[in-house]
């Protein structure tokens, strides 16, 4: 009697404990995030350009490059290019180069017009809207503090944030998309942001490692609407959905009515009109001969190199850990990417722009898979030097070392599985199973590692041992 009287109050209490915390009761009911979340929220539309147009040109019968040659292994065993998207849960693939349309169509629901939360491609909007609000001078630069905007930045740790910081996150504050699982989903579910935002923490100093996390481009957000006196919502209608004619209504979720938009991953958006900022990026933040976006803040973007405190593979909202075929700081590709799958693939040297949504389903990781496709209509991608995509390793197998104490050895066994050994003072610390990741690199998800072979023609001098935490990749030479 006793032990059904507690569990009774056990339950009477958690039952008080969620109906009494809105957000909570939100992560436990919904839990997974949905690409039809919508629904969910509060919602402000934007609307469709009063100069709605379509800036490319239709181009038929294209010819799909064979799937094994861009999505590997496992683009095997599908009757066809429209069986694969299916089946992998696609909803919308779009393929843009030279500015005709190669391919457009629309699985598992979704139809052109129809818009579609995006979640963390949200992002690069709002990011764009920092560019022009310093370029209109509302914001003095990227120096310039975050307390200047929010109050409850000017104590503690708190004091020392960025606006670079939040824009590139490495703010130090105690929030981690990645390993925080819980308090993301909080985030997710808020029903009051600025209140969350005043409550974060500064864990360590700003500025010292990047750490993905949507906080951020919330503070960021904030800080845009205080500098300019406008809502998001009115500014970016103003200076990005009429500029670049977006033909659809699309749809901000709010955390609650009347309250701040879900400027972290909230914005609801039809395809044709996601691929026309692609469009912008590749051409060098101008539409119509009119700049949006500043040239130097795209060059930002695309050219990589190594800081302190950074990590290369996330510039302002974009991600550039692509597909390398060539030395990974010379590539220029970048990516937006959002929850479940979601890829705006942006190639200067290819001139592409390729769009893919839906939800993940065969295990395809596809910023690589879009890379691999980009170079295949530039017509590279052939692959012929040394590669982790070879049938014979052998250049890549051996001994890298980063000084006397520390070396790793990089391993494949006749089944095809890669792994790598470290060792400090002779003796093995860590054995890390790794995945191919492009032609060029290796990968743990678990490990959030990615080793970069740096290659000259058939000859392989060293790998950049790549996690977040360094931010600069840390180099191996080969000795044997």
């Amino acid at each position: 009697m006793k032990n059904s009287y507690s569990l009774l109050m056990g339950t009477f209490l958690l039952f008080i404990f969620i109906t009494s915390c809105a957000p909570t009761s939100k992560v436990l009911w919904y839990n997974v995030p949905s690409v039809k979340d919508a629904k969910l929220f509060p919602q402000i539309t934007l609307e469709a350009s009063p100069n709605a147009a379509w800036p490319f040109v239709e181009k038929q019968n294209w010819q799909v490059p064979t799937l094994e040659k861009w999505v590997g292994k496992k683009g095997a065993g599908y009757d066809n290019f429209e069986s694969f998207l299916e089946a992998t849960n696609t909803t919308a693939f779009i393929v843009i180069r030279n500015d005709s349309v190669l391919y457009e169509n629309y699985f598992n629901g979704l139809s052109n017009e129809e818009p579609d939360i995006v979640f963390s491609l949200n992002k690069v909007f709002i990011t764009s809207l920092l560019d022009i609000a310093i370029k209109e001078g509302y914001i003095k630069n990227l120096k310039q503090k975050v307390s200047d905007f929010i109050p409850s930045f000017k104590q503690g740790g708190k004091s020392k944030v960025t606006i670079e910081n939040v824009l590139d996150m490495n703010s130090g504050l105690n929030h981690d998309d990645y390993q925080k699982l819980f308090s993301s989903g909080l985030l997710y579910y808020n029903s009051n942001l600025d209140k969350l935002i005043d409550k974060a923490k500064a864990e360590y100093e700003a500025g010292q490692a990047f750490t993905y996390k949507s906080m951020d481009t919330q503070i960021l957000g904030r800080c845009i609407e205080i500098a300019t006196g406008r809502d998001i919502i009115d500014y970016i209608q103003e200076k990005i959905w009429n500029p670049l004619g977006m033909e659809y209504p699309a749809y901000f979720t709010r955390d609650r009515e009347d309250g701040d938009e879900r400027m972290f991953g909230g914005l609801e958006v039809s395809s044709r009109d996601l691929v026309k900022l692609g469009k912008l990026f590749l051409d060098d933040g101008k539409w119509n001969g009119e700049s949006i976006i500043r040239s130097s803040w795209i060059k930002d973007i695309r050219n990589r190199k190594l800081e302190k405190g950074k990590w290369y593979g996330y510039k302002y909202g974009w991600w550039r850990d692509t597909q390398f075929d060539q030395h990974f700081l010379d590539s220029e590709d970048f990516f937006g990417a959002g929850y479940k799958g979601q890829f705006l693939y942006i190639s200067p040297e290819n001139n592409t722009i390729i769009l893919r949504q839906g939800s993940n389903k065969g295990g395809i990781t596809w910023s690589p898979t879009l890379g691999k496709l980009s170079d295949l209509l530039g017509g590279n991608g052939n692959y012929n030097h040394v590669s982790v995509s070879a049938d014979n390793p052998g250049d890549l197998l051996g001994k890298y070392v980063v000084d006397d104490e520390r070396y790793f050895k990089v391993n494949k066994n006749e089944n095809g599985r890669w792994w790598i050994e470290l060792f400090e003072n002779e003796k093995r610390k860590k054995k890390i199973k790794l995945k191919t990741f492009c032609s060029k690199s290796l990968f743990s998800l678990k490990h959030f590692l990615r080793v970069i072979f740096d290659v000259d023609g058939e000859q392989v001098k060293g790998i950049y041992w790549d996690t977040w935490e360094l931010g600069s990749p840390e180099y191996y030479e080969k000795v044997e």
